[in-house]
């Protein structure tokens, strides 16, 4: 990782800590939450599930909106593995899908290392409501839209729905 890319992942770290502070629902009754996606759970339409609660403990339990409650959205750190010099595209999708639109999406070039490192900060609320979830997919640009490898952590809380 050149020295510019690791200003921008500790900017976005920066942002993203301040994101999660400020993402408590108007009774200050939210709950921080951190969600991962190992790649091992599909979702219904394409993509991989961020379907792991991470907990204080530091063990995992399956993760997806509990009733009465919203999930706001605070950042993501996205890692693709794929060819490198490769063009890829990564989106984060609502599950299941509200818009034909991602939540958000980039593309980037992977690595001589052969990773791709992506982060997303969500200045503006982004909510996904009770029962639903996210996944990310990720297809590889150059190689015709074949999907690739990709592994995640998410960030943000849970709030009462009012």
């Amino acid at each position: 990782m050149t020295r510019w890319q690791c200003l921008t992942v500790s900017i976005a770290t920066i942002l993203a800590v301040s994101a999660r502070a400020a993402a408590p629902d108007a009774a200050g009754t939210s709950e921080s939450v951190t969600a991962r996606a190992d790649g091992k759970v599909t979702c219904a339409t394409r993509g991989v599930a961020f379907d792991q609660l991470e907990q204080a403990d530091g063990t995992t339990a399956p993760f997806d909106v509990p009733a009465g409650k919203a999930f706001l959205l605070a950042d993501a750190e996205l890692q693709v593995e794929g060819t490198p010099g490769h063009s890829i595209y990564v989106a984060l999708e609502s599950a299941p899908a509200t818009s034909d639109k991602p939540l958000a999406d980039k593309t980037g070039t992977v690595e001589d290392s052969g990773l791709m490192t992506k982060g997303f900060v969500f200045k503006d609320q982004v909510t996904v409501g009770s029962g639903g979830g996210v996944c990310v997919v990720a297809v590889d640009v150059t190689a015709g839209l074949r999907p690739v490898p990709v592994h995640g952590v998410l960030h943000g809380a849970l709030a009462r729905v009012q």
